[in-house]
């Protein structure tokens, strides 16, 4: 049976836990100060899939900004060409969120991903949403 994780993220406090239901084991990072601005912002690429050879050239471009659900969002795009290889990352921006609300890669050998933050509610959450189980076990994890 594959593990199943669940994730609780509260930037205010710079935490991030990462719950493992079957082992009710929870890891706990802190994310550093300088990097909780950013922190999220990326879709992963799966591990084992070698990068083609030569130096990459990279272009980044604004994409303007837009509305979606409601919120301000700012646009980037980023092409990444090595070996007539091409990857496009997407990114769309809540600055006033500090979260990226829509991410996008197009990437033939590493597939194709799209994350998208819905439901977007701007009232105070209910603080026990932050909170591990109490049946937990709490694991410290270091940042690397």
């Amino acid at each position: 049976m594959e593990p199943v994780v669940f994730t609780i993220t509260d930037p205010v406090a710079g935490v991030l836990w990462a719950l493992e239901t079957p082992t009710r084991v929870a890891h706990r990072f802190t994310i550093p100060k300088e990097a909780r601005a950013g922190f999220g912002y990326g879709i992963p690429y799966r591990g084992g899939v070698p990068l083609p050879e030569g130096k990459p050239e990279v272009k980044s471009e604004p994409l303007g900004t837009q509305t979606m659900q409601g919120i301000e969002v700012v646009g980037f795009r980023t092409t990444i060409t090595r070996s007539a290889e091409t990857s496009v990352d997407e990114r769309w921006i809540a600055n006033k969120l500090g979260i990226a609300v829509l991410l996008k890669r197009v990437d033939r050998r590493l597939g194709d991903a799209t994350q998208q933050l819905e439901n977007i509610q701007r009232e105070e959450p209910d603080p026990s949403l932050f909170l591990v189980p109490p049946d937990y076990h709490i694991e410290e994890m270091p940042v690397p």
